[in-house]
């Protein structure tokens, strides 16, 4: 869901929804759901500018857990 609202622009609605999947994932340890979120949220925070953040989520998606 939070990538559809990323690409539909509803950026708000995105970062709260792409923010609880990866809490849940990480909970439950689904590693690729964890990387599809952390991807979401890097893709999100570039859309709004923020290369740092942005950078900061792509980096996460790349380290082992």
């Amino acid at each position: 869901m939070g990538g559809t609202q990323l690409k539909l622009e509803q950026h708000l609605e995105s970062l709260s929804n792409n923010q609880a999947a990866l809490e849940i994932f990480q909970e439950i340890g689904v590693r690729e759901g964890e990387a599809e979120a952390l991807k979401n949220l890097a893709d999100l925070h570039q859309a709004l500018g923020e290369d740092e953040v942005a950078r900061q989520y792509a980096q996460r998606r790349w380290q082992p857990s």
